[in-house]
């Protein structure tokens, strides 16, 4: 798990048996099989170049025209489902 604030990350995982933050989310990114996101960002957080190919990507958060949580690159990338 990642997020902008680790302590935040730590204490939601807090209690459970499985899962670990991570303190670099390109590196994150590189080595993930599965990336969920759910933000309300109008600037993309993740960089297509850094996900590999294979990986699921779910974009929760980019439910209106002015959220992206993805660039460019991520979203030619992969298959779109709506």
């Amino acid at each position: 798990m990642y997020a902008r604030d680790e302590a935040r990350a730590r204490a939601l995982l807090q209690g459970r048996s499985r899962g670990s933050v991570a303190v670099d989310l390109d590196a994150a990114l590189r080595s993930a099989d599965i990336i969920s996101t759910a933000t309300s960002s109008t600037a993309p957080v993740l960089k297509g170049e850094l996900v590999p190919p294979g990986c699921h990507v779910d974009l929760v958060g980019a439910y209106a025209r002015q959220n992206r949580e993805a660039d460019d690159c991520l979203l030619q990338r992969g298959t779109l489902f709506v």
